[in-house]
């Protein structure tokens, strides 16, 4: 077996997110998976990187992140089969907080099959709202828990660009700390002493984007159904709709990309409050804390333009609505959110870009820095 080291250093900061949906080291062992072994002289089969991340947020303060990743073929031979990876990243903060995932990415030969499966364990404080699309800012609080989560998915390829399969989720929340003067007790929550889920589902995949990170061209469209009930052994009923439809296109040459994303969360029974749909974070509604705005279904309507400012320096105008909703859409109050953003180009020939955004809501601005588009 050949081993490569590779030593990447982030410092991520100014960013006002508590970091739920900040995926750095994923996006990092993405991007190592899909360029490591092409851009490499040699075209060794299997390499080792070893990724520290350091970054500073409000709720963490100072943390430190050690991602180590394996990526290997699982056929050589073939050599339009992506590359697969074994992945384990483990993340400690100043505050005493932890998390690590194990996870694995395998693709088999010509990217017939293809697999992703891991766990998550986290101890990680968030704000909390309340239930609603109408919740007020001074009902923010923060809590406590402990999770663990299993997610697997597995993906035939059944035509030109088209992927189904079975998925399944199992999360497991405990150890819930609130305030005894807490939201949780003036307004009763589904989960708020933790629980279980537990469920089945199938996914159907159309992709056709001509590329990974900046796609410049092509559609993104995943819709996915999954059970949970105590017949699939979960603690909660209710049933998990998602459908994510995306849009590029080239403009002016190939110097600009107008991009537009439709995504909806529709979960019909008694789903946990963590369960929900949740407005804000960096991708699906930036100008808002992921999670400020929470109800049983979610939608968001997002558009961004794209612009090569100069060699690898680019700038982005984004906007959109979003609600939460417990019925139906057109009786929710609607959020809109708007903003810019400079991107910083890592790699010229894959397009994995450093972005600094400031978006706007209905109060202040957030900041995020992170990798990666929004979508």
């Amino acid at each position: 077996m050949n081993v490569r080291f590779g030593l990447i250093l982030l410092i991520c900061g100014v960013r006002t997110l508590l970091g739920q949906g900040l995926d750095i080291p994923g996006k990092i062992h993405r991007w190592i998976q899909d360029t490591v072994p092409e851009d490499s002289s040699d075209r060794r089969s299997n390499y080792f990187i070893l990724v520290p991340v350091v970054r500073y947020l409000p709720e963490t303060r100072w943390s430190g992140v050690l991602a180590g990743n394996f990526v290997f073929r699982t056929h050589p031979a073939f050599t339009h089969t992506r590359p697969s990876s074994i992945r384990l990243s483990a993340t400690y903060t100043q505050n005493r907080q932890f998390i690590c995932k194990p996870t694995a990415e395998i693709f088999f030969p010509e990217n017939r099959w293809m697999i992703r499966t891991g766990f998550l364990y986290m101890r990680f404080p968030e704000l909390y709202y309340g239930i609603g699309g109408s919740s007020p800012a001074d009902w923010e609080e923060q809590y406590s828990f402990d999770m663990s989560r299993f997610f697997f998915r597995g993906f035939k390829r059944v035509g030109r660009h088209i992927y189904t399969g079975p998925i399944y989720l199992y999360e497991y929340m405990y150890g819930m700390k609130v305030q005894d003067s807490s939201v949780f007790n003036r307004q009763p929550v589904s989960g708020r002493q933790g629980g279980w889920v537990s469920g089945p589902g199938w996914a159907v995949v159309f992709d056709n984007r001509n590329n990974i990170y900046y796609p410049s061209s092509g559609w993104y469209a995943e819709f996915s159904g999954s059970a949970f009930s105590k017949f699939t052994g979960s603690g909660f009923n209710y049933s998990a709709w998602v459908a994510d439809v995306r849009a590029y296109q080239s403009l002016h040459k190939g110097k600009a990309v107008l991009a537009g994303n439709v995504l909806l969360h529709y979960n019909p029974g008694n789903p946990p409050f963590r369960q929900m749909g949740i407005l804000g974070g960096e991708s699906f509604g930036r100008g808002y804390y992921q999670g400020r705005f929470r109800d049983k279904h979610h939608l968001v309507l997002q558009s961004e333009y794209r612009l090569k400012v100069w060699k690898r320096m680019g700038m982005t105008f984004f906007g959109g609505l979003a609600t939460v909703f417990s019925n139906h859409p057109a009786g929710a109050p609607w959020h809109p959110f708007y903003g810019f953003g400079f991107r910083g180009k890592l790699l010229r020939k894959e397009y994995l870009n450093v972005r600094l955004d400031i978006g706007f809501g209905r109060s202040g601005p957030q900041y995020y820095f992170t990798l990666d588009e929004a979508f």
